[in-house]
């Protein structure tokens, strides 16, 4: 049961149009790291609201994260981006077999 839990909190990470634009955002970056502030304007989102959907996406496993300092002399840290490689099969049977995996 762990399992098919697993693919649906997958599933759900997806299922959102902001997810899916921030996703695509991503991928057009040519799988290069962007900073959140990078990734609102160009999905047209607020920066709170991006977040929370930056949040769901690493939750789900379709996007990494990692914090860098700003520059040399500053204390300010920032939160970087980048897409996972991923591939769904979304079909009866490609559900069957995520569900019937051990």
């Amino acid at each position: 049961m762990a399992k098919v839990k697993e693919f649906a909190k997958r599933i759900d990470g997806l299922a959102h149009v902001h997810r899916l634009k921030i996703i695509s955002v991503l991928k057009q970056n040519s799988g290069k790291e962007m900073y959140l502030s990078e990734i609102a304007k160009k999905t047209r989102l607020s920066r709170g609201l991006c977040k929370i959907h930056m949040k769901k996406l690493e939750d789900s496993g379709f996007v990494s994260s990692k914090i860098k300092l700003a520059n040399r002399n500053s204390a300010r840290a920032l939160r970087y981006y980048t897409l996972k490689d991923f591939k769904i099969l979304l079909s009866p049977e490609g559900i069957v077999k995520e569900v019937t995996k051990g």
